[in-house]
């Protein structure tokens, strides 16, 4: 079995620090357990709820090298998708060029090439 624990940190690429909050993070700890383990970690969740009832939207931000995305991080992304008032997003890129992709129960769109703006317009617009 894979060691589920992430060697180091997916953003910046330093190694995580020896303290017990990171060990937690990296679920190291849960090694040994008799299925593969994929730590995700969802970089923005956005909760509104000045309007009707609770409704969420979820932001996955990945370099193109991390691209495509995992089957068990698709599976997830698509199950939240999947439950009412919810919309999740995966950007690809950096500031520079960004592919969004919108995920739904059924898989993930066609990709769009947006600007970090338009992005941060849509979610102000979302919000508002």
């Amino acid at each position: 079995m894979k060691d589920p624990q992430l060697g180091s940190c997916p953003k910046c690429g330093q190694r995580w620090p020896r303290t017990r909050d990171y060990q937690l993070r990296g679920f190291g700890w849960l090694s040994g357990l008799p299925r593969g383990i994929t730590p995700s970690d969802i970089d923005a969740i956005f909760h509104d709820g000045a309007h009707v009832g609770d409704r969420f939207l979820i932001l996955e931000a990945k370099r193109p090298e991390e691209w495509p995305l995992q089957a068990g991080q698709l599976r997830l992304l698509r199950a939240l998708a999947g439950l009412p008032h919810v919309n999740v997003c995966v950007l690809v890129g950096d500031l520079d060029a960004i592919e969004r992709y919108w995920v739904t129960r059924d898989g993930l769109s066609e990709p769009e090439m947006v600007t970090a703006e338009q992005v941060r317009r849509g979610v102000a617009q979302w919000l508002g």
